[in-house]
């Protein structure tokens, strides 16, 4: 209901034959210019996102992130101490985990 009420038959009729038009001629050179413009456009574009996804730029973008926010907050007395407890309860939990497992 109120779709496309036109029959194949007559949108076909209505969509212009291509084989009727004249082909236009362009130079050989001017093409092979334009593949070469666009296959440089496209290499330059692919290196953009393989360095944008590089594993290795990635792993210091985090890293770098980290060592921000842990400056960050030992610039802060309060998260200092805070900082200090957890990385004293991830060692400890660590060594009982370990020696948990060795068991």
């Amino acid at each position: 209901m109120g779709g496309d009420v036109t029959s194949p038959n007559a949108r076909q009729q209505a969509a212009p034959d291509v084989r009727r038009q004249p082909a236009v001629r362009r130079d050989p050179q001017v093409i092979e210019r334009e593949i070469e413009q666009t296959r440089a456009e496209l290499a330059k574009s692919i290196d953009a996102i393989t360095w944008q996804l590089s594993p290795k730029r990635l792993a210091n973008r985090g890293a770098q992130v980290v060592r921000d926010q842990f400056e960050a907050m030992w610039a802060d007395p309060g998260a200092r101490t805070g900082a200090i407890v957890a990385a004293v309860a991830v060692v400890v939990l660590g060594g009982w985990a370990l020696r948990r497992r060795s068991r």
